[in-house]
C-alpha cells in the first residue's frame, strides 16, 4: 500500500485535525521512516517536508539543512536522500540515493545535508543496511522549491483591494504559506488573491524578483487593514495583534527570511500618530530584524499615497516625509512612491496599480538584497537645497537617484516654500520654476526669503490632484517631501552646482521665450556655472551680426532680454559660446 501524504489546506475547520490523524494512522500502521528539518525558532521544534515547501538558502547555491526523523525497519546503516526535478523527472546530479551524514541510534537518526537553490524538486529519504539493502522509505515530498522566502505585511494595500480582473497569473516558482494564524505551515503555488479575497501586489512583487534572479520564491503574508503601526508593537504579544502571527508565521517557514516588504501608514495620519510614526516604525523593523537574528536584514516600504475623505491634509504629508526618511537613515531599507498609481477608490491602488507597485517593491529589493543597482525603482529623492545668493530669492533643489535627467523641462509642478511669519510658516510666492542640470532645480521667489525657510515638494492629500509632475528620464515619479531646511549661499560652490549628484555632464542649453515673440524674447542658457561667462551673437539670416550680448550663468538663468525693435520680420539665429562649446537656436520675429 502506498504511503500516505499530509492533505494539503483547503480551508476546512477540521484541517488539524485531519493532519493529527493521517500522522498517527501512517506512523502506527506503517511504522515507515520519517524525516523532518529541525526548525531554529520559537514555535517549531521541527517541520516535516510538505508538498510546496519552500526553503530558504543559507548560501548562494544551496539550503543547508539540519534533519531528523525515525525509523523501525532493522538498523540503518546510512539515511540517503534523493531529490528529483519534476520538470523532467530526472534525479538530480550528485542527489541519487546520496548518504547524509547522520546519527543512527535507538529508532532515532539526525543528520544534516545541503540542497541546491531551485526546484522544484520531489525529495525522498530512505534508509539502507550495511549491505547497501533498501530498508524503509519515506513519505514523498513534492514541489519543494530551495529559495528566498519574503515576508509581507501592512494594512490593506498589503492586503490588497484591486478587483479580481486581468489577475497576475501564478508561476511554479513562487509558492505562498496558506495562513498566518494556522500552526499547519501549509504552502502551496500563489496565486492571487494571496492576503485578502482581493488581487494585491504580492504575486507581482515576487514574479520580478524570480524573473530577474532566477531564485524560486516563497511567501508569507500577514496583514490586517486598517491597523495603526502600534498594531504591530512587540509589546502586544496576543494573537489579535499583528507582531505575534507575523513572528510565527516566519518561524513555520523555517525563521530565516530574505527580507521584508511593508506597505502601512494610512492609519497614522493624524497628528498624533504622525508625530509618532517614525519612530514606532524603526522600532517594529528592529524588532524584526533582531528576532530573525539578522540586524541588516532588507526591508522595503512604500511612502502612501493620497487620500481626500477625512484626516488633514498636512498630517499625511508628514507621515509620508517620515517614511521617505526612515529609509533614508537606514541603509538597509528602501522607500518606493506609489501616490501616482491607478487607485480603485482614495486610499486604495486598483488591479493595474498594485501591480506596478509590486514591479517597484521588487526593484528596491532587488537593490538592497541582490546588489543589483541597474534598475529603474525609487525615482529622484531630495538630496538638499540652497540659496543661491545673498538674496535669498533663488534656490537649487538638487535630486539623487535620477536616472538619465529630470522631466519636465518646463511647467515644473508641485514645489513650494514655506517661510516664517509671525510666528507661522505661510507659502512664498514662486514666480517661477525651472530646470538646473540633469538632477537638480531652480525656484525663483518673488522675493527674498529668510534663512529660516523650508522646501517642500507634493503637499495635501492628494499630490497627483495638487499636480505634482517631477519625475526622472524614465517616468518614475520624485519622492515626496516635507520640510527641508535650505542652506545659505556659499555652502556649495556655485560651479559645481549642475554637476552635483549623477553621472551625467550636462551640456549647456540655450533657449529663447517666447519663440516665435513680437518685438521681445528673453534668451537663456541652462546647465552653466553660476559665474560662467558666455558671450553671444544674434545674426540676421544674411550672416550680420544684428545684436550682442555677454552674461554670466546666474544671468543666464532668468534670461537676458532681446528688443528686435524695428528689425524686420523673419528668421533670426542666437549663437553663444560657453566651455569652449558654441551652441545655437533658431528664433522667429513676427511683427
Amino acid at each position: 500500500m502506498p504511503a500516505m501524504k499530509p492533505a494539503r489546506y483547503s480551508g476546512g475547520p477540521c484541517m488539524k485535525f485531519i493532519l493529527l490523524a493521517m500522522s498517527l494512522l501512517h506512523s502506527i500502521a506503517f511504522c515507515a521512516l520519517t524525516a523532518k528539518m529541525v526548525l531554529p525558532n520559537t514555535y517549531y521544534a521541527e517541520d516535516v517536508f510538505r508538498d510546496y515547501h519552500v526553503i530558504q538558502r543559507t548560501s548562494e547555491t544551496h539550503a543547508g539543512l539540519s534533519l531528523k526523523g525515525t525509523y523501525a525497519g532493522g538498523l540503518p546503516a546510512h539515511i540517503q536522500i534523493k531529490l528529483i526535478d519534476q520538470e523532467d523527472t530526472s534525479c538530480v546530479q550528485g542527489y541519487n540515493w546520496t548518504s547524509i551524514e547522520s546519527a543512527i541510534s535507538g529508532g532515532q537518526w539526525t543528520g544534516s545535508t545541503l540542497i541546491p537553490v531551485g526546484g522544484e524538486y520531489k525529495i525522498l529519504f530512505r534508509s539502507i543496511d550495511a549491505s547497501e539493502t533498501e530498508l524503509e522509505v519515506s513519505d514523498t515530498a513534492e514541489h519543494v522549491l530551495v529559495g528566498d522566502i519574503w515576508a509581507a505585511s501592512g494594512q490593506s494595500n498589503m492586503c490588497g483591494r484591486g478587483d479580481l480582473v486581468d489577475v497576475e497569473p501564478s508561476i511554479p516558482y513562487v509558492h505562498h504559506m496558506i495562513d498566518m494564524y494556522r500552526r499547519d505551515g501549509c504552502w502551496q503555488v500563489a496565486a492571487e488573491p494571496i492576503a485578502s479575497t482581493t488581487h494585491g501586489l504580492i504575486l507581482r512583487f515576487a514574479k520580478e524578483v524570480y524573473y530577474t534572479t532566477g531564485i524560486p520564491i516563497g511567501l508569507i503574508a500577514s496583514a490586517s487593514g486598517g491597523q495603526s503601526i502600534t498594531y504591530w508593537d512587540k509589546a502586544q504579544t496576543s494573537y489579535s495583534y499583528g507582531y505575534a502571527p507575523l513572528l510565527r508565521t516566519i518561524d513555520a517557514a523555517g525563521g530565516i527570511i530574505k527580507g521584508m516588504i511593508w506597505y502601512q501608514g494610512e492609519s497614522d495620519t493624524d497628528s498624533l500618530r504622525s508625530c509618532l510614526y517614525k519612530e514606532r516604525t524603526v522600532a517594529f523593523f528592529n524588532n524584526v530584524r533582531g528576532d530573525v537574528e539578522n540586524p541588516q536584514l532588507p526591508i522595503v516600504l512604500a511612502q502612501i499615497g493620497g487620500e481626500t475623505a477625512y484626516g488633514d491634509g498636512r498630517w499625511w504629508m508628514h507621515t509620508r516625509n517620515e517614511q521617505r526618511l526612515i529609509a533614508e537613515e537606514d541603509s538597509n531599507a528602501a522607500c518606493v512612491s506609489v501616490f501616482d498609481l491607478p487607485r480603485k477608490d482614495n486610499v486604495h491602488l486598483s488591479t493595474p496599480g498594485y501591480k506596478i507597485a509590486g514591479v517597484r517593491f521588487a526593484r528596491a529589493a532587488l537593490k538592497l538584497a541582490y546588489a543589483m543597482d541597474t534598475l529603474t525603482w525609487g525615482g529622484p529623492r531630495f538630496d538638499k537645497a540652497f540659496f543661491i545668493d545673498d538674496n535669498n530669492d533663488k534656490i537649487v533643489v538638487v535630486f539623487s537617484g535620477v536616472r538619465d535627467s529630470l522631466q519636465p523641462s518646463d511647467t515644473i509642478k508641485g514645489l513650494f516654500v514655506l517661510d516664517s511669519l509671525g510666528g507661522a510658516l505661510v507659502r512664498s510666492a514662486i514666480s517661477g520654476i525651472s530646470l538646473y542640470g540633469p538632477n537638480s532645480v531652480l525656484i525663483f521667489l518673488e522675493s527674498s526669503a529668510s534663512a529660516n525657510a523650508l522646501v517642500g515638494y507634493g503637499d495635501g492629500f492628494d499630490p497627483i490632484k495638487d499636480s505634482v509632475n517631477l519625475t526622472d528620464g524614465t517616468g518614475i515619479p520624485a519622492q515626496l517631501f516635507y520640510y527641508e531646511p535650505i542652506a545659505e549661499s556659499g555652502t556649495v560652490k556655485s560651479e559645481d552646482i549642475v554637476r552635483l549628484r549623477g553621472n551625467i555632464d550636462p551640456e549647456p542649453v540655450l533657449t529663447a521665450q517666447p519663440n516665435p515673440f513680437n518685438p521681445r524674447t528673453r534668451i537663456m542658457v541652462r546647465n552653466i556655472g553660476l559665474r560662467e561667462q558666455c558671450q553671444g551673437m544674434v545674426y540676421s539670416v544674411t550672416g550680420t551680426v544684428v545684436w550682442q550680448f555677454s552674461a554670466i550663468g546666474s544671468q543666464l538663468l532668468e534670461g537676458i532680454v532681446w528688443d528686435a525693435g524695428s528689425l524686420p520680420s523673419g528668421i533670426y539665429l542666437v549663437k553663444a559660446s560657453v566651455w569652449n562649446k558654441t551652441i545655437s537656436k533658431r528664433i522667429i520675429y513676427l511683427k
